[in-house]
């Protein structure tokens, strides 16, 4: 199957995002919706907590891509959370009011890491309903594995339904193992229908997403729009093409 086709305006080269080595603090900021895609801003080895803060301020404000989205005021943030960094009793404490203020913004791809912790959006709170387990237990039978394990996948009991597929893909993250979706489709045979089921699916890299997903099409498709920031104003995005 060809993959689906990506349509995406102002596109940039990939960033590498190399480990840093001897840092206090680092922040890495998405500059798109996209999972995997994010500019690395780079680290800062510096003893000075205020130091570390006005540059996490100033590397957010020039680098995240949804202030328009964030519904928080950057400008004011400052003000409140660099007096607590003044005035933090030690370092850690320092570290996590610049990782609170990072929080502020509700974007779990902008994310503060610290060598004690890290810090993202908080999490939202949901009713969770569902139980892989009573899954397997009830609906399947022989539930097996890819290689990686990334990707389970089963025929549904003959007690529920008959010549029905089931696969099941708990996330998207690590690389290289997207193309195992076939070797569950060619274990499963020939079925009259194949569920997919991506529930409680913690996200990961998008180009895993694409390469599953486009064994299920025919041909190339437009799956989504991608909008960078260009430019060093707040929210400026060129219009989709």
């Amino acid at each position: 199957m060809r993959p689906l086709r990506e349509l995406s305006a102002a596109p940039r080269k990939p960033v590498r995002l190399q480990p840093a080595r001897t840092v206090f603090s680092a922040i890495v900021l998405a500059v798109m919706t996209a999972c995997g895609s994010a500019t690395k801003v780079e680290p800062l080895n510096t003893s000075d907590p205020l130091a570390l803060f006005d540059r996490v301020h100033r590397d957010v404000e020039l680098n995240f891509s949804f202030f328009d989205r964030a519904n928080v005021d950057w400008s004011a943030i400052r003000a409140v959370y660099r007096d607590s960094v003044r005035t933090a009793g030690t370092r850690n404490d320092a570290d996590r009011a610049i990782g609170r203020m990072v929080q502020r913004l509700g974007d779990y791809h902008a994310v503060m890491f610290t060598p004690r912790e890290n810090f993202s959006a908080l999490p939202i709170a949901f009713p969770h309903n569902f139980d892989a387990t009573v899954v397997q237990g009830r609906y399947l039978d022989s539930y097996l594995a890819t290689p990686s394990r990334r990707i389970r996948y089963a025929r549904i009991a003959p007690s529920v339904g008959s010549d029905v597929g089931y696969i099941a893909i708990p996330g998207f993250g690590g690389a290289g193992w997207g193309g195992e979706v076939d070797d569950a489709l060619a274990a499963l045979g020939a079925v009259r229908a194949i569920i997919v089921d991506v529930r409680d699916n913690g996200g990961g890299d998008e180009a895993i997403a694409r390469e599953v997903a486009a064994r299920f099409y025919d041909r190339a498709r437009t799956y989504r729009l991608s909008q960078f920031r260009n430019g060093t104003a707040r929210g400026v995005r060129p219009a989709p093409s």
